[in-house]
């Protein structure tokens, strides 16, 4: 099981090119320049561990719109969650 938490997915899905936006309180949505691609969160504090769904979630979501290669992004978060806690800048 990846263990990662909610700043090092941010850090990963920014590294692809999405953009967050906050609607409401308490929300985020991540974008894809250019596409319909939505992938809404609740804002968690970044070094709060990602839930199992929240993670999968963006696994698909990045798979199923051919933004990443699957084991590309599969690596990403397993050296992420070797590494230390990153935090959004």
């Amino acid at each position: 099981m990846i263990t990662i938490n909610y700043g090092q997915l941010d850090a990963i899905l920014r590294s692809y090119g999405f953009v967050t936006h906050e609607p409401r309180k308490g929300a985020r949505v991540y974008t894809f320049p250019g596409t319909e691609v939505l992938f809404p969160i609740p804002i968690r504090p970044d070094t709060e561990q990602v839930s199992n769904f929240h993670l999968m979630g963006a696994k698909m979501t990045v798979d199923a719109y051919g933004i990443a290669d699957p084991d590309e992004l599969a690596a990403r978060l397993v050296n992420a969650g070797d590494a230390a806690p990153a935090s959004r800048a």
